[in-house]
């Protein structure tokens, strides 16, 4: 059964966009990786996008600069990045869908390439995990 989805923010305009760039900010705690995709990052048309799930909530909101890795190493904290767009070749490939599903306590949005590629962002228990599969 899919359940609605709040959705805070516009979703950005990826559908028929090429990928430019497709980043993972996961969170460490003192070393211990404790999420791998805390925050995704899509760039397309010139512009990236942070993609957020939280809660069971969708945030998506324009950023203006490139992002970065970061860290509050008096808290034990870092944030590291995955360039997932290299990695799985992604860069290039033009975005055919965005689908967004909420299964009880696990929200999913995943993107669709026109090669048959799918990134799936998923939440459930309040930590972020993601895929990379091909049809």
């Amino acid at each position: 059964m899919t359940l609605n989805v709040e959705v805070i923010g516009n979703e950005p305009p990826l559908v028929g966009s090429v990928c430019q760039a497709l980043l993972c900010e996961g969170f460490e705690f003192k070393g211990q990786l404790e999420s791998p995709s805390n925050v995704v990052y899509v760039r397309v048309t010139n512009n990236w996008h942070r993609l957020v799930i939280d809660a069971g909530v969708v945030f998506w909101r324009a950023q203006n600069e490139e992002p970065k890795p970061w860290a509050v190493p008096e808290k034990g904290y870092t944030y590291p990045h995955r360039n997932l767009g290299e990695e799985f070749h992604l860069v290039g490939e033009l975005i055919s869908s965005v689908h967004v599903s909420r299964h009880i306590d696990v929200v999913e949005v995943t993107l669709h390439f026109l090669n048959g590629k799918r990134f799936t962002l998923v939440n459930s228990n309040d930590i972020s995990t993601f895929a990379v599969t091909q049809d």
